[in-house]
């Protein structure tokens, strides 16, 4: 063999050695990459979780602001069934609590806020006398399932399950 295939030889060697050593260093620069990554991933569905736990934690306290009479039925109701479309639980909390999606659905035509503040004495009356006829009908049945949800903390599904 002559010395420029020996060179040749040599200078192919040192280069697939200098482009061996670049690629382990840029896996191991990808690999910190990705458990960085994984780290922040982490740590976000860690809060994300403790957000919605805190969230649910709010139909506790309005099941709590309707069995102390701060919040009438239909008021209760419909912010629970907003705040469980919020934590996609609505079939789970309908499931066990009927009553509410049944009021919610029944009263949530009513006029609300300034709506209701525009309507006249008469219209106001006929309202409030609609609203006041379904939560007595469901009365017992509400009082058994806030009662039940006075407590109330996300329940937490197994994604498999999900």
């Amino acid at each position: 063999m002559n010395i420029y295939w020996i060179s040749a030889l040599v200078v192919g060697v040192i280069i697939i050695l200098i482009l061996a050593f670049y690629a382990l260093k840029l896996t191991k620069q990808v690999k910190v990459v990705e458990a960085d990554r994984e780290r922040r991933l982490a740590e976000l569905e860690t809060r994300g979780e403790a957000v919605l736990d805190d969230v649910a934690r709010g139909i506790a306290v309005i099941a709590n602001a309707y069995l102390q009479e701060d919040l009438t039925a239909t008021e209760a109701c419909l912010r629970i069934e907003i705040i469980s479309q919020q934590l996609q639980l609505e079939t789970y909390v309908s499931a066990l609590h009927p009553v509410i999606w049944e009021i919610a659905e029944k009263t949530r035509h009513l006029p609300i806020l300034q709506a209701y503040k525009d309507l006249s004495r008469k219209e106001q009356h006929r309202v409030d006398l609609e609203r006041i006829r379904i939560e007595t009908e469901y009365e017992a049945a509400l009082n058994a399932s806030m009662e039940g949800l006075k407590n109330f903390v996300r329940p937490k599904f197994d994604n498999a399950a999900v």
